[in-house]
């Protein structure tokens, strides 16, 4: 083990029952470190201890001080490290006291104190509290993160609370809308989570923290990017807390139907404890006008016109409402009046021109808006057909060139733990896929399966959410 002790002074005894093992030396390294704890990638530093373990073996105390300087911690890869810390530690027997500790935490400065409780050497209380600024935290493709903050930790080492207050200095976020979602809406926690804070102290974490960002708050989802600020609460468990506030967008953009709209105003907010699933109202404007589209005026009179697209969005999270679309006719001519529906407004985003859909027309809409028409019809029938029938999930994927090669998908639960998915073609004399699920846990499960090629098999499932 590549731990390097000197003890000039080593006493122990054993006088009336009661130990007194008492150490007076220094540490010149702390390579040893990553070797009895795992998360820990790189240990550095050097220092002094002067202990003294007393008491008897079923209840030994320890007293005494240890300081320590130039100290270097790096926890897990690129999460979390600690630079050019001093901290001096003082036992009393019951309680471990962090008289002082500082150092730079992420590249922020950073300090803590207060006190630890123990019942022989297993810690039982915390009274800590700590201080960073202009820290930053990342995580490569996902996010970056500069904040300041003044918390304290209090309560028992197995469910401390942690509260305060954080500030939001900077924060970049980029990731697919469909990620994001999956992620929210999911109703159990992501196995990365789970693996991170195994530990005793922050698997029992609960947050209780005020959280602020004034500004320079970014978002890119693929489909819109905004700028916002944000104030509110942030509560729950640690591997899976809840943002209780409200956010205000300054500006942004989003893509509707292969068109770009910068946003105008926006405004979300979460009043849900338990769950993020907030309310919105988002208004976006064309980024450039529509030019040269063919319109009718209430008078039937076709003329060439350039207008602005103004669309509405709202609803939930797990229930967006449909869009509210309005237009506003640029370089209209006195006494010229346009009534411009929804349907007018989409068949000019699709299309360039206004008329009502039919199946000819479809057929001249540009792939992804037809395809975006073919989802969402997809996707309500398949939700009309399951609530009717009484399924878990019916699905319905459309082959429009050849409708014999559209798909069906159902599974009908008969009990919380036993299942059945059904899968296949309308081909007349295709094999269908058919797999009955027996539910052992949240996690695990054992599948009986027939393939599309006739083949039986029996299949213990892992199913764990890896982001």
């Amino acid at each position: 083990i590549p731990a390097r002790f000197e003890l000039p002074y080593f006493r122990m005894s054993y006088p009336d029952e009661k130990m007194e093992i008492s150490v007076d030396g220094r540490i010149s390294s702390l390579d040893f470190i990553p070797l009895i704890w795992q998360d820990v990638v790189s240990a550095q530093g050097k220092g002094n201890v002067n202990l003294t373990i007393g008491g008897t073996l079923s209840s030994p105390s320890l007293s005494g001080v240890a300081e320590f300087k130039s100290l270097l911690f790096q926890y897990l890869p690129s999460a979390i490290y600690l630079k050019e810390t001093e901290l001096t530690a003082v036992f009393n027997g019951q309680s471990l006291i962090i008289d002082h500790m500082s150092g730079f935490l992420n590249d922020g400065t950073y300090t803590v104190s207060g006190r630890i409780t123990f019942k022989g050497f297993r810690p039982e209380n915390l009274d800590v509290n700590g201080s960073w600024s202009s820290s930053l935290f990342y995580q490569p493709s996902l996010y970056t993160l500069r904040c300041s903050g003044d918390v304290s930790l209090k309560g028992s080492f197995q469910l401390p609370i942690l509260t305060g207050t954080v500030t939001i200095d900077e924060f970049r976020y980029s990731q697919s809308w469909s990620d994001i979602l999956a992620k929210f809406l999911s109703p159990s926690p992501e196995t990365r989570a789970i693996v991170i804070f195994n530990s005793p102290l922050l698997r029992g974490m609960e947050l209780d923290l005020d959280v602020q960002a004034p500004g320079r708050v970014l978002v890119d989802a693929g489909i819109a990017s905004v700028e916002a600020s944000f104030n509110g609460k942030v509560r729950g468990p640690l591997n899976r807390f809840v943002f209780v506030g409200e956010s205000n967008i300054a500006s942004g953009e989003l893509v509707y139907l292969n068109h770009k709209f910068k946003i105008v105003e926006g405004h979300i907010e979460n009043v849900d404890r338990f769950r993020f699933n907030p309310k919105y109202v988002i208004v976006a404007e064309t980024e450039r006008p529509i030019r040269g589209v063919n319109l009718r005026d209430v008078d039937g009179n076709l003329r060439v016109r350039d207008i602005d697209v103004t669309i509405t969005l709202s609803g939930t999270l797990d229930q967006p409402s449909p869009p509210i679309l309005s237009a506003r006719v640029l370089n209209a001519e006195p006494g010229e009046e346009y009534e411009l529906d929804s349907e007018d407004i989409i068949s000019i985003l699709t299309t360039g021109r206004t008329g009502s859909f039919t199946f000819a027309q479809v057929g001249d809409l540009s792939y992804a808006a037809a395809d975006i028409f073919r989802r969402r019809a997809e996707s309500y029938l398949g939700g009309f057909v399951a609530g009717l029938l009484g399924f878990k999930e019916f699905e319905i994927e459309f082959a429009p060139s050849d409708i014999e090669e559209t798909k069906l998908l159902f599974t009908k639960e008969f009990s919380p733990r036993w299942s059945l998915t059904y899968s296949s073609t309308l081909q007349l004399h295709s094999e269908p896929r058919i797999e009955v699920e027996y539910q052992i846990s949240d996690h695990l499960a054992i599948t009986g399966e027939r393939t599309e090629q006739g083949k039986y098999g029996i299949d213990l499932k892992l199913e764990y959410e890896f982001k």
